[in-house]
């Protein structure tokens, strides 16, 4: 057996669940932080730049998704250690719940006026199509050929 020389027990699964956090919380700040843009490029009808948003806002999201069974390991690891609990690390656990809350109702309206965008978008593509289309089909010449001429009548 090996004797745990750390100066206070759960040392590590505290300093593993604040690192944990720290990239957590950065992660969500940068979410917060496209979030807060996607109004603008949504009105600049830039939809190059609001897809390139969009799919930076998903990577990062998919990374949280990723580190959420490493954070919830290290908070059950955290939790289940003897020692008293630090008050500004239940604090910190706290305030993380509430900011995923805030990111995940504020998204809503965000993604109501991409998807209204959207729409917008694909109903002048449409437009455009079938006036392409009719176009082709009114003002085309028709197409040469042979022409035949009856020399008796």
């Amino acid at each position: 057996m090996t004797k745990d020389n750390s100066p206070h027990p759960g040392t590590d699964c505290e300093a593993r669940l604040r690192a944990l956090l720290g990239v957590a919380a950065q992660q969500l700040a940068r979410i917060e932080e496209i979030a807060s843009g996607l109004d603008a490029l949504i009105d600049q009808d830039a939809p190059e730049t609001l897809l390139a948003a969009l799919d930076d806002r998903q990577a990062i999201i998919n990374d949280l998704l990723a580190q959420a069974p490493a954070l919830e390991e290290a908070i059950d690891a955290w939790k289940a250690q003897p020692h008293p609990r630090d008050a500004m690390l239940d604090d910190q656990l706290r305030s993380l719940a509430r900011a995923f809350e805030a990111v995940a109702s504020s998204d809503a309206p965000a993604l109501r006026r991409c998807e209204v965008a959207r729409d917008a978008a694909l109903s002048e593509l449409t437009g455009l199509a079938r006036a392409v289309v009719a176009t082709k089909a009114y003002g085309a010449e028709p197409p040469q050929g042979p022409r035949f001429q009856d020399m008796e009548g």
